[in-house]
């Protein structure tokens, strides 16, 4: 096997490892939840998904291609499949940041925001993972709103084809899920960074 996969792999494990030592919330229990139900034949965005965190705010309520990401891990604990697809997403992030051999890529897993994503278990080093890796970008899909721009900088007709599949997919099991999504999620009670002070330094 070439060092490439060797460290990617090695960092792969790593990560999940470490998560699995974490006593953290995760961002992935809406998704984990709303596969579990759609192996039942249940609507993922039925009321069972939307239980009330312990400070009374809703789970963050994600598009439905986050629920077909993890429906080969809904048998699983949340922290068993957070900690895995965490540490499938930072080996696949690693195989791309060693893409031109440049070792001292691999210090973004040292960043801020890296940690935080592991610590809270979010989406953004798959998404960052798709954008360096274009066989992956069908997956930019779990966070339309922050793949766009990967989707966009790396667009060929293939792989725009690719995600458009990806995304005729998740309406041909749930036509209505961009409306039911958008109606739920206006109870997250995020805000804009660039509006807030000193956000726009």
């Amino acid at each position: 096997l070439s060092p490439r996969i060797l460290v990617s792999v090695a960092i792969g494990i790593l990560v999940c490892a470490a998560r699995l030592r974490i006593p953290a919330p995760s961002d992935l229990a809406w998704p984990h939840c709303a596969a579990r139900l759609l192996l039942a034949g249940i609507d993922p965005y039925a009321p069972a998904c939307l239980s009330l965190r312990p400070d009374g705010a809703l789970w963050v309520v994600n598009p439905l291609p986050t629920a077909l990401v993890m429906l080969p891990l809904a048998s699983l604990s949340l922290a068993l499949a957070t900690a895995i697809m965490l540490g499938l997403s930072s080996l696949a992030l690693a195989y791309g940041l060693l893409r031109d051999g440049d070792p001292y890529r691999l210090l973004l897993f040292f960043s801020a925001p890296m940690i935080h994503a592991w610590y809270f278990g979010q989406w953004s080093p798959l998404v960052l993972a798709a954008a360096l890796s274009p066989g992956l970008l069908p997956l930019v899909l779990v966070k339309p709103h922050i793949g766009l721009p990967a989707l966009l900088t790396r667009l060929t007709r293939w792989r725009l084809l690719a995600v458009a599949v990806f995304g005729l997919l998740s309406l041909a099991l749930l036509p209505l899920w961009p409306l039911r999504w958008l109606a739920l999620s206006t109870a997250y009670d995020g805000f804009i960074p660039l509006l807030t002070l000193p956000g726009c330094l």
